[in-house]
């Protein structure tokens, strides 16, 4: 009887084991999708830095430079991913086909009300139609001044942690 326990677990360990251990990259090192979790993209983006820009920057610029780091670290990266089920919804970036979505927005648009009002309605489509398991990332780019302006900040986390995203800021050169 404890012989046959013995083995039971030993087993359960072995595939315990494999499946917490297997691959998680692909023979050049990209994150394969299943490996892919809102942790370890938080992680890379750490690593992410804006180019310095002279005139100022745009959403889509930012996301084109962004686009560029995620394509050398993911094996799935799907730029204007549409939602299912949603005419003309697209979030900015899907990651490990349908792992993990990002929106990238600029702070300075979403201190005007419109802009976070904007954002707040893209939030719950992209929740209730595909990123429902706390897999949302907002992305959010501004100066270093903008992000200490801690009344906007606050009022930004409330929005997106109401919907169960989860937001990021990075520091524009």
């Amino acid at each position: 009887m404890m012989e046959s326990l013995f083995v039971i677990l030993l087993i359960g360990g072995g595939i315990w084991y494999y499946y917490n251990n297997r691959e998680k990259t692909d023979e050049s090192g990209k994150i394969l999708d299943r490996a892919v979790t809102v942790k370890q993209v938080l992680e890379s983006l750490d690593e992410f830095k804006v180019r310095r820009k002279r005139d100022g920057y745009t959403e889509s610029e930012v996301q084109y430079q962004l686009h560029q780091f995620l394509i050398q670290k993911y094996c799935t990266v799907k730029r204007e991913k549409g939602i299912e089920g949603l005419n003309g919804t697209k979030i900015d970036f899907d990651l490990g086909d349908g792992q993990v979505g990002i929106e990238v927005k600029l702070l300075h648009a979403l201190i005007k009300s419109t802009g976070l009002q904007r954002l707040y309605g893209q939030m719950k489509d992209y929740h209730e139609n595909k990123y429902d398991n706390d897999n949302l990332i907002i992305l959010i780019f501004g100066y270093k001044d903008e992000l200490e302006e801690s009344a906007h900040i606050k009022r930004i986390n409330e929005r997106i942690e109401e919907i169960g995203a989860t937001a990021k800021y990075i520091s524009l050169p």
